[in-house]
């Protein structure tokens, strides 16, 4: 589903504006940039470094004509078990879609 850019309609159906959602595996980001154009701060969450570059590119481009999602996309480098924010922040919503299959 992510390679072809879709996402499930579903996922902003209850999100409500200006929560804080930790996206657990965001590989390309997708997931992340729905969450954002829906007004939540998206922080998008993945072991592998190479992935975090992808979707951080991702971004700019997906994002670029939504300059205000685009700045609440946030991604990171992270172990989920091990993971804190910098800023210390918790998060309202956790949400994974293949996470420990």
């Amino acid at each position: 589903m992510w390679s072809v850019c879709l996402v499930m309609p579903y996922k902003t159906s209850s999100l409500n504006e200006n929560r804080n959602l930790l996206c657990v595996l965001c590989r390309r980001g997708y997931d992340v940039f729905c969450f954002a154009r829906a007004g939540a701060q998206a922080v998008g969450l993945d072991l592998c470094t190479e992935a975090v570059a992808v979707a951080a590119g991702e971004r700019d481009k997906e994002l670029a004509q939504h300059p205000e999602a685009a700045a609440r996309a946030e991604f990171v480098a992270g172990n989920f078990f091990e993971y804190q924010h910098t800023s210390g922040q918790q998060f309202d919503v956790g949400y994974d879609y293949t996470f420990l299959w």
